[in-house]
């Protein structure tokens, strides 16, 4: 975690926080926007608009919102209870933080989207798949005529296979790398240290609590308050790394 950022400014009341987290966020989306007007990638002007950072402070917007009503509910860590309403409070706000902070990294990498489109996050590159396909599909085929499996199971194996291939033969769009993966590569690419990774992981995992089927766990309000404030401090650290524009001042 870099302590230039992470300072005193974080340990606000909950009023400022919002306050300070959309102003933060606002900030982010101009300056991601310069960074766009003056890229040679015309690709990151696709993804970084003036729509779409709308509708990034428009996420934003519903988290924040609702920041000043954690004070309501802090109470609540030290009896460990809650009842539905306050839940679903949680919920919603740990819901709205998973979203943010997944657009947040994607228009990090749509600023370098150069670098990202060269990395070939994913790609198989060296990769002979016809040879590959020759040599498990017809494999498949025998398994089936063996009576080893049934038809139906054969031919999902064989959709899994080539879905499998098509997935890693071409670079995932921004737009469609998820929160997961975005982890994983700031992780293999050294954008965030071990510490700033574990805390998006927990984000991640409580933003999970959206999947009603699942036995997920979900942050207290110390944790939510924590992760808000994280927020504030990855947007900062991001815009650190952001390209130095400084000399456009004197334009």
């Amino acid at each position: 975690m870099n302590t230039i950022y992470w300072n005193g400014k974080m340990d606000m009341g909950l009023e400022d926080l919002a306050d300070y987290i959309s102003n933060t966020a606002k900030t982010y989306c101009s300056q991601a926007l310069l960074c766009a007007e003056q890229s040679l990638n015309s690709e990151s002007c696709k993804y970084i608009t003036n729509e779409s950072m709308k509708r990034f402070l428009a996420i934003m917007q519903t988290l924040t919102t609702d920041i000043p009503d954690i004070f309501y509910h802090q109470h609540e860590d030290l009896f460990e209870t809650t009842d539905e309403s306050s839940f679903s409070l949680k919920m919603k706000s740990y819901i709205m933080l998973g979203s943010v902070v997944e657009s947040t990294m994607q228009i990090f990498m749509s600023v370098y989207l150069h670098d990202y489109t060269n990395s070939n996050w994913n790609v198989w590159v060296d990769f002979e798949e016809k040879k590959v396909q020759t040599t498990i599909l017809p494999v498949i085929e025998s398994l089936i005529e063996a009576d080893t499996i049934e038809r139906n199971q054969g031919l999902s194996l064989e959709k899994a296979v080539k879905d499998k291939i098509k997935k890693h033969r071409k670079l995932t769009s921004i737009d469609k790398v998820m929160l997961d993966e975005l982890i994983l590569f700031f992780k293999q690419n050294s954008i965030c240290d071990i510490e700033d990774i574990s805390h998006l992981r927990s984000i991640q995992r409580s933003r999970n609590c959206i999947h009603s089927y699942m036995d997920r766990s979900i942050g207290s309000w110390a944790d939510l308050t924590y992760s808000i404030r994280f927020l504030g401090y990855f947007m900062e650290m991001l815009m650190g790394r952001f390209p130095d524009l400084s000399y456009l001042e004197n334009y």
